[in-house]
């Protein structure tokens, strides 16, 4: 074996290896690889449900055990404190009472415990029922998901404040930069008109599963990227399906959406 089959075959080795690496330095983003994956609070499909993830959302990996990866839970995630071990400061906020108070999966005595606050934390409430308190995660809780439905995506991890009141501010600071950022990205394949209008070109076909009322533009070059989605009456728009067009009207952001939604006022044929 000549030196340069020998650096071809360490490349290879290494090329192969490095995932794994990778994903044994916690903490990393991870995306999940498929819809309806279940977060559970142990290392078992026998555990509760915490949330539901979906193809293409991120996760902070914290750790492995087996073939589970530990992850911060989402904001969708709900968890339970008896209220016992704790009192309401207010509608929004509450507060531990107690030493060592666990936090549980579900509201129930016999659920599994996912994490512990002590006296003095704070939390958000985001309901109360009987005996138990819903709260909005804290960095005290996590879940676990399985090995087979998340990918490694990045070594770094975007910073994730938890929802205690303290971070209230920061967070909500971060929610609008990337509402902000995300509708800009969005607005990009529309043209600003001098009344507060946008236009928008591309080629007009329907939305599978949408309202027999919204459309969508797709860029002319056959990429298949979406434009904007356009909304208006079928017994106009559906005389432009597969032509080139040029439309203008009111822009939206939808968040459902991955571009700009155009409420219609006029289309034309592009020339």
């Amino acid at each position: 074996m000549n030196v340069r089959t020998i650096a071809s075959v360490v490349l290879m080795s290494l090329a192969l290896i490095e995932p794994a690496f990778a994903q044994a330095r916690f903490p990393f983003t991870g995306r999940v690889k498929a819809d309806r994956v279940h977060i559970r609070a142990g290392q078992s499909n026998n555990y509760e449900e915490v949330a539901v993830v979906n193809k293409g959302d991120e996760l902070i990996v914290v750790g492995k055990n087996y073939s589970w990866y530990k992850v911060r839970l989402p904001e969708s995630a709900k968890l339970y404190i008896k209220t016992d071990y704790a009192k309401p400061l207010t509608r929004d906020i509450g507060e531990v009472t107690g030493d060592r108070v666990n936090i549980r999966a579900r509201a129930g005595t016999d659920a599994a415990i996912i994490g512990q606050l002590v006296r003095g934390d704070q939390f958000f409430i985001r309901e109360t029922a009987g005996q138990w308190i819903a709260i909005r995660p804290v960095i005290q809780a996590n879940g676990w998901i399985h090995e087979d439905y998340i990918e490694f995506k990045s070594p770094k991890v975007a910073l994730q404040l938890y929802a205690v009141p303290k971070d209230a501010p920061a967070r909500a600071g971060i929610v609008q930069v990337e509402t902000d950022r995300k509708r800009v990205t969005k607005f990009t394949g529309l043209k600003p008109m001098p009344d507060g209008q946008y236009e928008a070109e591309g080629i007009l076909s329907r939305v599978a599963g949408a309202a027999k009322d919204r459309y969508k533009l797709t860029r002319a070059d056959k990429s298949g990227a979406v434009t904007a989605y356009v909304e208006g009456p079928g017994s106009v728009l559906s005389d432009f399906l597969g032509v080139h067009v040029v439309v203008r009207g009111v822009a939206k952001d939808d968040p459902a959406l991955d571009a700009a939604l155009l409420a219609v006022a006029r289309i034309n044929l592009a020339l």
